[in-house]
């Protein structure tokens, strides 16, 4: 990731965090200049991403062990995998877009996750190891093509 790429997503992160103290001190909502802020630095990607947490799109998978992915549905209803610590989405556009282009720092379903976790918006699902560890193969499946997942 370029200097200015890591820039913008730390920006990206001050608000947020900046958002979660805010609403930690009792404010009902995202206030404005939060939102001007994301959509300066996000662009296109802020509305779609607050419309999958409006539906209740983004969920936190945790296993017994401690791991967790979360799994977001998309205005297509296709679900995603999204590894926040990783600024990984199994989407096309964070393919074309993130990875190759560099347009953005991160797709609408990343940019969902990341202001989920601010808000605490997350359907939080206890899920095992194996089953997790399925939804990854078959996740990554489509960036390897020459592994098989049988």
């Amino acid at each position: 990731m370029a200097t200015g790429e890591r820039l913008i997503e730390s920006a990206i992160h001050a608000i947020l965090e900046g958002v979660k103290l805010q609403l930690a001190e009792g404010e009902q909502s995202i206030k404005d200049v939060h939102l001007l802020a994301l959509r300066y630095l996000c662009g296109t990607n802020l509305l779609p991403a607050l419309d999958i947490l409006d539906k209740g799109g983004v969920e936190l998978h945790i296993t017994p062990s401690g791991r967790t992915a979360y799994i977001v549905r998309g205005s297509s209803r296709n679900t995603y995998l999204c590894l926040k610590a990783e600024n990984f989405c199994s989407c096309l556009s964070f393919q074309y877009t993130v990875l190759s282009k560099h347009d953005s720092v991160m797709c609408k379903h990343l940019l969902a996750v990341h202001v989920a976790e601010a808000i605490g918006s997350a359907v939080i699902q206890e899920v095992s190891d194996e089953d997790l560890a399925e939804c990854l193969k078959l996740s990554v499946s489509s960036y390897l093509p020459n592994i098989h997942v049988d």
